[in-house]
């Protein structure tokens, strides 16, 4: 008995040695293969297999990208049920990173706001910073009109050439617990 299980334990790990050996030699003769990845995209539909597949428009930043700027870090709460995060009522400010292609043309700027607070309004700032030099500035702002509920403010036709000389980012300030923030859009042509 323990012969016959000593033989099926050596011939399992042989056909599993096997498995593995052909698994390794078809992976390592696959030029597209786990090992070795393509540097582009397989995409399926219109484009053909090994052509690369464009970055799209819009770029969408979520609300889950959104941090602290570190001030005051218990000042936000993020809620999973509306999906956006508000103020808890201390004044917060907040910035989340933009990772846009170089060398396309920023056209359309929107930001999804649920803002039912009559006596402030929420402003979210699309920033640039000059990656040598540290400059900041403004390419584009929207700001919500208080007490109307769910809100796309938006900046148009910015014509805005992107450059590797510069990084961008979000950043926004509010006090309001009745402001909910969620996603932005930047809209882009090649």
């Amino acid at each position: 008995m323990r012969n016959e299980t000593r033989g099926i334990t050596c011939l399992v790990t042989l056909v599993m040695m096997m498995i593995l050996v052909a698994t390794v030699a078809g992976a390592t003769s696959n030029e597209n293969s786990f090992v070795n990845p393509p540097d582009y995209e397989v995409v399926i539909g219109d484009e053909m297999e090994g052509q690369g597949k464009a970055f799209t428009s819009p770029y969408v930043i979520s609300s889950a990208e959104w941090r602290n700027d570190g001030e005051d870090m218990d000042g936000f709460f993020y809620s999973f049920s509306r999906g956006g995060w508000n103020s808890n009522g201390s004044t917060v400010c907040m910035m989340a990173p933009v990772f846009i292609a170089s060398n396309v043309t920023l056209d359309e700027f929107y930001v999804t706001i649920d803002d039912t607070d009559d006596s402030v309004n929420g402003a979210v700032y699309l920033k640039r910073v000059n990656n040598y030099d540290g400059t900041i500035e403004t390419v584009a702002s929207v700001t919500s009109t208080g007490d109307t509920g769910i809100q796309n403010p938006s900046e148009l036709g910015l014509a805005h050439l992107t450059s590797g000389n510069y990084s961008y980012y979000l950043t926004t300030c509010t006090i309001s617990t009745s402001i909910f923030v969620y996603q932005a859009r930047i809209w882009y042509t090649e």
